[in-house]
């Protein structure tokens, strides 16, 4: 998933097709992650259960657009990460293919596809999947839930946040992010997260785990 050079964990998206920073687990030592596994507790009969997953837990789909991607990192004032992550969304790029000699970065969704499917996995398990719009694996890695509301995949921390069966993340920056390395990883994050746009929990399919309550 991560443009032209991409994973939870978790996020994926030019976009999610590559080798993502979710390949590399570590995580920041001074975290405190909860874990993504259910934990037993006891029934009121004396046998132990499952607790519920957390609501991270699942398949979340959402119709990619470059004009959302743009506008995301139009929003973060990161302009220059722009031609990594709309490689995919341009009518005739490969999968992590260069962008066309003819694209013009002041019209950068001239010759965009139209709105195309992509998924998310949060496994049980801490593993991490992402989807093309034919259901293949595009991404994989592994994912750390910190806090409730925040999330790591790899090295990449993101925020999310869960209501009903929608879920949408946002990219936290990292300070001082000017090496080649530390700029495409940011352009996979954003490629996973899509900031601004809400995701869609997918309720039946292969990719959607079982015991998250719609599997």
């Amino acid at each position: 998933m991560r443009p032209a050079v991409i994973g939870i964990v978790v996020l994926v998206l030019a976009a999610c097709g590559s080798a993502s920073p979710g390949s590399n687990t570590g995580t920041s030592a001074s975290a405190s992650p909860a874990t993504a596994s259910p934990q037993q507790v006891s029934s009121p009969t004396g046998t132990p259960s499952p607790s519920p997953l957390p609501p991270l837990v699942g398949q979340w789909e959402l119709k990619r657009t470059c004009a959302a991607i743009v506008r995301a990192l139009m929003k973060a004032r990161l302009t220059d990460l722009i031609p990594r992550d709309v490689g995919e969304l341009i009518e005739g790029v490969p999968e992590n293919g260069p962008l066309p000699k003819t694209w013009d970065p002041s019209r950068p969704c001239a010759s965009a596809k139209p709105p195309t499917a992509h998924s998310h996995t949060f496994w049980a398990d801490g593993s991490f999947n992402s989807y093309n719009e034919n259901g293949q694996q595009v991404d994989e890695g592994t994912y750390v839930i910190l806090d409730d509301h925040t999330l790591t995949i790899g090295n990449e921390r993101f925020r999310y946040t869960v209501v009903g069966n929608t879920i949408a993340f946002d990219v936290v920056i990292p300070k001082a992010c000017t090496s080649t390395q530390c700029r495409d990883d940011l352009a996979w994050a954003f490629s996973v997260a899509y900031p601004g746009e809400h995701w869609t929990r997918v309720l039946s399919g292969p990719h959607v785990p079982e015991g998250s309550g719609f599997g």
